[in-house]
């Protein structure tokens, strides 16, 4: 069987496309091709130390680096923009019995949401989150800002998730981890983690806005200066929120239940 890193190689031509897509207007092919041996070369970086990976069917590999080249994102580990974890997906029933496969699943984590969403215009800026506290020093609400395009002018988005939220985040966790949450939920004062709950924030806050990608001027040069949460942080966020009951991960919805998407 072709391995994941030669049908990436293979499809060079197509994903030099999908770089031109997003680079400002002129630029040449050979900028394009650049991008696509750097992002191949991250795959191969990743497939290294994460060698649970290597298991995955290479076409879902392959849509996997498309879908993050589409994004304008980066498979860089040291950016932490994407979370890459494998899961399973069903392929049909043979004797009555469902047969998976092992794929490459991709989720952007809460700084590549925010990279996204300010590429598409949905956002023009952020804020860092800002926190209150209980008298036991639990965190007790988090905030999250987003400056939004608005007529006549630019509005601050306000968006605040409490102790409500983050039970119903704890439970979600708990469902999927098989009956014990995250430690993240509990780790702080015997409350969640601030920057945990912080990129959760993030991630649901986005959410509620919502982003189309078709909507960006694509002749536009994105400064990516959003503000960041801390790289640790996101990662452990997305390994959270990713996390699906017997390790079967075919799409990443809160609502569906994969044991029951066969």
């Amino acid at each position: 069987m072709e391995t994941a890193i030669a049908l990436v190689e293979k499809s060079k031509p197509t994903l030099i496309q999908l770089v031109l897509a997003n680079l400002p207007r002129g630029a040449s092919i050979e900028e394009a091709e650049r991008l696509v041996i750097k992002e191949i070369g991250n795959l191969q970086m990743i497939m290294s130390i994460k060698p649970e990976l290597l298991s995955c069917d290479p076409m879902s590999v392959m849509l996997v680096v498309k879908q993050c080249i589409s994004d304008n994102l980066t498979l860089a580990p040291n950016s932490a923009l994407v979370y890459l974890f494998p899961g399973k997906v069903c392929i049909g029933t043979v004797n009555n019995q469902k047969q998976y496969k092992e794929v490459l699943n991709y989720d952007p984590t809460a700084n590549g949401r925010l990279s996204i969403a300010r590429q598409a215009g949905r956002i023009l800026d952020n804020k860092r989150p800002a926190f209150t506290y209980d008298d036991s020093g639990a965190v007790d609400t988090v905030t999250v800002e987003f400056l939004v395009p608005s007529y006549p002018s630019p509005r601050w988005e306000v968006i605040t998730f409490g102790k409500p939220y983050f039970e119903k985040w704890k439970q979600k966790s708990a469902a999927k981890f098989g009956g014990s949450a995250n430690g993240n939920y509990t780790s702080f004062n015997k409350g969640i983690d601030p920057e945990f709950a912080g990129s959760k924030a993030i991630r649901h806050g986005l959410n509620k806005l919502g982003t189309n990608m078709n909507e960006r001027n694509r002749n536009m040069a994105v400064a990516m200066d959003f503000k960041a949460e801390p790289i640790t942080s996101v990662v452990k966020e997305s390994s959270e929120e990713n996390a699906v009951e017997d390790a079967i991960a075919t799409v990443v919805n809160e609502d569906i239940d994969p044991t029951e998407l066969c």
